[in-house]
Parts: structure tokens; sequence; C-alpha cells
């Protein structure tokens, strides 16, 4: 007998599963609320250590001092970004991956364990939405105050929570407009998304993250909002001009005389192919009841006829597929090069880039250093 996918099992667990499912998350939840939860994995800093009273938090001695490091840096002001830098040119390994990046570095010092504390109950399985895990608020965690030994004190974790909540800025809808390239903009050297940043002068600025990472730098500059835009107009001007001539002869060839006959000769052979598809069908279908009925579809004549049915109605319908087939595709080719005409029309009513351009003419757009690829 065929064994049952996982699958199938998840899908109709049977009662003993449901019984132990509920004991198990019964349990966490008791030593969620009690305090005596041992996550899986502990935070960066900390390890496990079997005693006589059971499994305990203590220091690790070869991270522990590099996120005292970090909570250091971060209250003599230097920024996530410039930490990350830091770390990644004295070529120290991150939590989860070879490189820090700002991210990694906010996760360390927002993380209340490092003060003593600590913090269950964060997610929950939302049975309403296909058993997938959400956030809950900060307000409904499970927090257990000097639950093991603290890397940070009290005073200088909080300073810090203090000085993250001064930069955090919220951008109005204006601003996130200006940001033509959301999710089009990557380092044509290293493959990484593009950071969008924001200068002292409120000029905007566009990043590499891995320039500053230590062991496989990359070399690709800041660029300018600015400078982008006309590099990336110029290169979308160039790429429109080359295809310029292609584009106007389709559109001359499908407004000819010619090419209007022959659409609608095409389209009078699908039809007639259609109706004597439909017919081919019908007399078939009569044929086959009428020897039902009488009894004749073991007879060689009639078995012989419906064979020669079934292949008439058989080369029909090849032949409407390749017609059909062959449309489809000169449409779905034209039909492309004539809206990349019309972009092009749109192109030449405007003298600078604008968000509709990037939407159409751009899948993705590369900075190199010493150019912009549009692709």
């Amino acid at each position: 007998m065929a064994r049952k996918s996982r699958k199938h099992l998840q899908d109709q667990p049977d009662e003993r599963t449901i019984d132990l499912s509920k004991k198990i998350k019964s349990v966490i939840a008791y030593k969620q609320e009690d305090g005596t939860y041992m996550p899986a994995r502990l935070p960066y800093g900390y390890k496990k250590a079997h005693t006589e009273q059971g499994i305990e938090w203590i220091h690790n001695d070869l991270t522990a001092p590099i996120v005292r490091e970090i909570f250091k840096d971060a209250l003599s002001g230097l920024s996530a970004y410039a930490i990350a830098g830091k770390l990644n040119e004295q070529k120290i390994a991150a939590p989860s991956s070879k490189f820090w990046t700002n991210g990694v570095v906010l996760r360390v010092l927002r993380n209340e364990s490092y003060s003593g504390t600590l913090v269950t109950r964060k997610t929950r399985n939302n049975i309403a939405s296909d058993r997938k895990t959400i956030q809950l608020p900060p307000a409904e965690w499970i927090r257990h105050y000097g639950h093991h030994s603290p890397i940070i004190d009290d005073i200088s974790f909080y300073s810090v929570q203090r000085i993250l909540s001064s930069r955090r800025l919220f951008q109005p809808k204006s601003r996130q407009s200006e940001d033509f390239f959301s999710g089009k903009l990557f380092c044509g050297i290293c493959g990484r998304k593009m950071r969008l940043k924001r200068s002292s002068n409120g000029s905007n600025y566009y990043i590499c993250p891995m320039r500053d990472a230590a062991g496989s730098s990359c070399p690709n500059k800041a660029i300018s909002d600015t400078k982008l835009k006309k590099q990336v107009f110029q290169a979308l001007a160039k790429r429109i001009n080359d295809l310029r001539i292609c584009y106007q002869g389709t559109i001359a060839y499908e407004r000819s005389p010619y090419f209007l006959k022959k659409t609608y000769d095409q389209a009078n052979v699908i039809h007639s192919l259609e109706q004597e598809r439909e017919r081919q069908f019908q007399v078939f279908t009569r044929l086959y009841e009428e020897s039902i009925i009488n009894k004749t579809n073991r007879s060689a004549d009639t078995r012989g006829l419906l064979k020669h049915m079934a292949r008439v109605r058989t080369t029909s319908q090849e032949r409407l597929s390749e017609i059909v087939q062959s449309r489809d595709e000169y449409q779905t080719n034209e039909s492309s090069k004539s809206r990349k005409f019309d972009q092009y029309n749109m192109f030449c009513e405007h003298s600078e880039l604008t968000p509709q351009m990037v939407d159409e003419m751009a899948e993705k757009i590369l900075i190199d250093i010493d150019g912009v690829r549009v692709i």
C-alpha cells in the first residue's frame, strides 16, 4: 500500500496527534509564563551551561565582549551602519553570516535579553490564516526581569533605545514618491540591492550595502539621485533610438492595406475552420449514437467510418491550431514592438526621467563604477 504523504497526514490528523500537540503547546505556554522556558538558540553573546539547577544562560567569552563594544559604540554616537563597517574591518564574523550589516547591528541593540530580561511569546500561530505565525505587539510579550546575568546594564541599554528612537525618521509620502527605482536598483559588481540614503544637506544618494564589508569589499561608489536619473535617462534614450527605425517600420506595415487584407482573410479562414470542426463533431456524434442504438458498433465498416471521421477532425483541429498559433505569435511579438514604439513616443515628450519610464521601460537597473546598465 502506498505511503501517505506528510501533507495528507497534516490535513487529517488523528486524535492522538491533536492531543499531543495540545499538550506540547500547554507545556511551552506554562514555561513561558513561569520563566523556565529555554529557547533552542540563545542570543549572540550567550551560551548554555548545564548546572545542578538545570540549563542556564552564561556569557560567551568570545562574543559577549563584542556585544559590549557594539553598545559602547552606539552610546558614543556611531550609527548602526558605521558599527557594521567597523566590525567588518576587524574581520569579526556576524551571528549568522560572514559580514555584519546595519540590520544585524540594530537587532543586537534592540534585544532586551542583553539587559538580563527573558522575553517570550513574541509570536503566535494564526489558525485563521493557514497556521501562519504572526508577530504580537510588544505590549503582549511576557517579560521576566533578572532572568539571567546581563551583558549590558539597564542604564546603557535604555540609553541606546532612546538614541535609536530619536533617529527614526518617518518619511512623508512626498519624499517616498521621489524614489523612482524602488526594487529595481542593484549593484552591478556584487549584485546587492542598492540602498537609498539621505545626506545631511537633504539630498538623496544610493550606496551598495557591501561597500564597507571586509574580505569582499565592493569597490562600487555612492551615486547621487540626480546623477543617477540623468544616466538612466541617457541609457533609455540610446536604447530607444537604436530601435526606433524597427518600431516605425512595424507600425507602417501594420497600417498598410496588404496587412489589413491579410488579417481579414486570416480571420475568415479561422471562422470557417471552426464551423467545419463543429459540423464534423456533430456528424461524428450522430454516427456514434446510431451505431450504439442499432448495435452496429462492432461492424468493421462502422469502425472504419468512425476512425476516418476522427482523423478528419484531428486534421482540421491541427490546421486550425497552426493558424491560431501563428496569429497569436505575431500579435505577441509585434504588439510588444508597437507597445515599445508607444513608449518611444512617450519618451520623446519628456526631457527628464519620470516614474512611468522606469516602470514601463526598465526591469532592472545595474550600477557599475563607470556607468549604468538598464535591462
